[in-house]
């Protein structure tokens, strides 16, 4: 049983057990109480990844089993529970004050934290349904992207324009991102709601990177010769 770090001292054993218990087993990730999740796991995932908080994604997939292909819905703020706020809305007996000042304050945080996406990405462009990897490429670095990755995100997921992770990459000119889509397996064919590939959209926006404009015509050669 692994129960700290060892030693200088310590034999190689020892230290090959706390490798693998740290990384391989999760044992030391700090496991967090139910009071530290006010909102639901679904929610908090939005919030980190738009704060682009990798350490709270990590935590959050390793400690509650978050869905990293979860969808945005803007319709239901991406989850289906009651909240906190909604309970308090319902109560079986007259509240009191710090009943009122906590359904307040929940509200106010639902509110604040429902427009993790959509309130940045234009509704011609995204139209919602959107995925934690549609708004990491929008808001967050290249190293949250990678991370959602190697945890199964879809690099092809669609939002309900048919826009993928890497149309987004295209419209918001992050090349370095769009690169990593790339190599990970995303369809360079792949067409929006309007038909349009991340090529055509290259060629409509300011879109200037050439490694990336080569991969994207490479890909458009090669579907044109098998036509």
């Amino acid at each position: 049983m692994v129960t700290g770090k060892p030693s200088y001292a310590d034999m190689i054993s020892i230290k090959e057990k706390y490798i693998q218990a740290k990384y391989a087993e999760k044992l030391f990730v700090r496991r967090s109480r139910d009071c530290d999740f006010p909102q639901s796991v679904a929610q908090q995932m939005w919030d980190a990844v738009s704060g682009n908080d990798k350490k709270a994604v990590y935590r959050l997939i390793v400690n509650g089993e978050a869905d990293v292909n979860s969808v945005y819905d803007h319709q239901s703020s991406s989850t289906s529970s009651l909240t906190l706020s909604r309970v308090m809305l319902i109560p079986e007996k007259p509240p009191t004050r710090e009943d009122v000042l906590l359904r307040l304050r929940n509200e106010l945080l639902d509110r604040t934290s429902s427009g993790c996406c959509s309130s940045s990405i234009p509704p011609e462009e995204a139209g919602g349904g959107g995925s934690l990897l549609h708004c990491a490429c929008e808001k967050a670095d290249i190293g949250m992207v990678e991370l959602l990755l190697q945890y199964g995100a879809n690099v092809n997921a669609k939002d309900s324009s048919g826009q993928t992770p890497l149309h987004y990459c295209i419209l918001r000119g992050k090349a370095v991102v769009a690169r990593l889509l790339l190599t990970r397996g995303a369809d360079p064919e792949a067409v929006n709601g309007e038909g349009k590939t991340a090529l055509d959209i290259a060629a409509e926006s300011k879109f200037t990177d050439a490694e990336v404009l080569a991969l994207l015509s490479e890909a458009a050669n090669g579907y044109n010769h098998r036509q």
